[in-house]
């Protein structure tokens, strides 16, 4: 039986998750494995961000911000660890080094209203 917290966690994924496929940033057969790592399982395989790269580093910067990730933890090598761009494995540096885009706002209203 999953406890309050992880229910709450799994469903808040879950809304997340559809949030990002409508808004087509992220593959649609990857639900298992997004809603894995945000559960705090690591995922099988990698999730596939198909949106513009700098709205993963704003999706991640505002997950951050709502304390989804322990506060010592190096989210870009998480990042890198759990998301795949276009399919090609992206190095933790280059997320950290990536500036994000005009869609910065819009990405943090979507992880707010999760969140």
């Amino acid at each position: 039986m999953q406890s309050k917290d992880s229910t709450t966690r799994h469903i808040k994924a879950n809304a997340l998750f559809d949030k990002l496929l409508t808004k087509t940033y992220i593959d649609k057969d990857c639900k298992a494995h997004f809603i894995n790592a945000f559960i705090g399982t690591k995922p099988k395989e990698k999730v596939d961000w198909i949106g513009d790269f700098g709205d993963l580093k704003s999706f991640i910067k505002y997950c951050n911000s709502e304390k989804l990730f322990d506060d010592n933890t190096d989210v870009w090598v998480i990042t890198s660890d759990v998301f795949t761009f276009k399919k090609i494995n992206i190095p933790s540096k280059k997320i950290k080094d990536t500036k994000v885009t005009k869609n910065d706002f819009n990405m943090k209203k979507l992880v707010k209203s999760v969140f």
